[in-house]
């Protein structure tokens, strides 16, 4: 079965008509509801099945996420340019089958990578991100990083994307500003 998860209408668009021609098999289009705003429309290249995708330019960190939870990331790149980082983040709209090929050009091409996403931490994009890592000798791997840690990854994406009180490892994230919050649905 494939898996996807548009950031935004762009891409939910070009995925779906994607969905409607394809002959692969079963897909898992998983879409957004909260009005996402547009991150993809104007890119040079098109949405690809398979294919992760770069929507903004940076040397010092790398920013991976997919789906409605891009918004946040973009909000930290923000945040992290504004204080002297530059920040590049891609769309890994295809969370499988993964592009390992992209993914290995990202985690040799930046010191630091980061994955934002909104899920549990067994068979995640920063869990499958971070063993790629590990077998490709990433960069962002050899460095003492988020990378080299081999729960780091995980850790900051349930520091970043939970809300709420993690049962599991007893781990709390602070919320953010109501109006702000993705996952408002979410108990406190």
């Amino acid at each position: 079965m494939s898996v996807i998860a548009p950031c935004d209408p762009a891409e939910a668009e070009a995925a779906t008509r994607w969905c409607a021609t394809q002959e692969r098999g079963p897909v898992y289009l998983r879409l957004g509801k909260a009005g996402e705003p547009d991150f993809t429309s104007k890119l040079p290249q098109p949405w690809a099945f398979g294919k992760i995708r770069q929507i903004r330019t940076g040397a010092d960190v790398c920013i991976l996420s997919y789906g409605p939870i891009m918004k946040r990331a973009m909000a930290i790149a923000d945040h992290l340019e504004a204080n002297g980082k530059r920040v590049a983040v891609h769309s890994v709209a295809t969370l499988k089958p993964l592009d390992r090929e992209g993914l290995t050009e990202v985690l040799r091409g930046y010191p630091h990578v980061v994955v934002i996403e909104e899920c549990a931490p067994n068979g995640s994009l920063s869990m499958r991100v971070r063993d790629l890592a590990w077998t490709v000798d990433a960069s962002c791997a050899s460095t003492p990083s988020p990378c080299k840690t081999r729960s780091s990854i995980a850790t900051v994406r349930m520091t970043i994307s939970w809300t709420r009180t993690d049962s599991r490892s007893q781990t709390s994230a602070p919320a953010l500003p109501p109006t702000d919050r993705h996952d408002r649905d979410l108990p406190e």
